[in-house]
């Protein structure tokens, strides 16, 4: 191997190194600004479009934020309010997405997935027979939980 051909092989090390830094650099950019807070859109069909799209990346916290806002604007949407249900419930916000439980059984009594969480938030308390009464009160014909 000449000296040419070494020099050749460390510019093309070093140039892929430089090119393999820059999305890391970008990716730790991109990291640090999602500490930042959300800004929220000026219609609500633009914070619903942003929710679907934070579901989409899984990323729950920004979804709960968007549908929250939307169902500000909307609060009688049931599907509003079930998809802002769901997305605090995968936060684990227990207590927010009890009170969202409660409100999405009143507007559809065959949720399933809001009766389980407001019988699991019954448990908690240590109110049993309440959480039995609202598992038994569910649709039986429902298997989606």
């Amino acid at each position: 191997m000449t000296s040419q051909s070494i020099a050749r092989a460390l510019a093309a090390g070093l140039l892929g190194s430089i090119a393999l830094a820059a999305p890391i650099s970008a990716l730790a950019a991109a990291v640090d600004s999602g500490s930042q807070p959300l800004e929220f859109g000026e219609s609500q069909p633009g914070n619903y479009l942003a929710a679907l799209i934070a579901s989409a990346d899984r990323d729950t916290s920004s979804a709960e934020v968007y549908y929250r806002e939307a169902l500000r604007v909307d609060p009688r949407n049931t599907d509003l309010l079930e998809r802002a249900f769901a997305a605090v419930l995968a936060n684990g916000d227990e207590q927010n997405a009890n009170a969202l439980g409660e409100r999405l059984l009143a507007r559809d009594p065959g949720n399933s997935l809001a009766r389980l969480a407001t019988a699991v938030h019954e448990i908690g308390l240590g109110q049993y027979a309440t959480a039995r009464t609202q598992l038994a009160s569910g649709d039986a014909r429902s298997r989606d939980v």
